[in-house]
């Protein structure tokens, strides 16, 4: 079991809750890319799971996380909210498919010899 912790996360505040010219919110690409990176970074068997600490006076970040999945978690020993939730089901949300999956689905290739 893996986790990883998303450290830094922040939109300028123009951009919150803005649209890119793609239509997707700033968040959610920011999100998507994280995923994506993370998904690169382990096996498609290994079991990862994300944690943010928040601020709790910080409620533009509670509900963006919560909107892309995370629940806050108990932390008692933190001044901090914990936030966590499996790369499976941030995969899920934000549409991110492990090349080894992706690889997997397509099926077995055959190469046939030039004749």
């Amino acid at each position: 079991m893996f986790e990883r912790r998303l450290e830094f996360y922040a939109v300028a505040n123009s951009h919150q809750g803005q649209t890119l010219s793609n239509g997707e919110y700033a968040a959610q690409a920011l999100l998507r890319a994280v995923v994506t990176d993370i998904t690169s970074r382990h096996d498609p068997h290994d079991e990862v799971f994300l944690t943010a600490l928040v601020h709790p006076e910080n409620h533009a970040s509670q509900k963006c996380l919560e909107r892309y999945g995370w629940r806050q978690r108990k932390n008692p020993d933190s001044p901090y909210l914990l936030f966590a939730t499996s790369l499976s089901t941030l995969q899920k949300v934000h549409g991110v498919i492990s090349p080894a999956a992706h690889a997997d689905a397509s099926g077995p290739t055959t190469d046939t010899p030039d004749e």
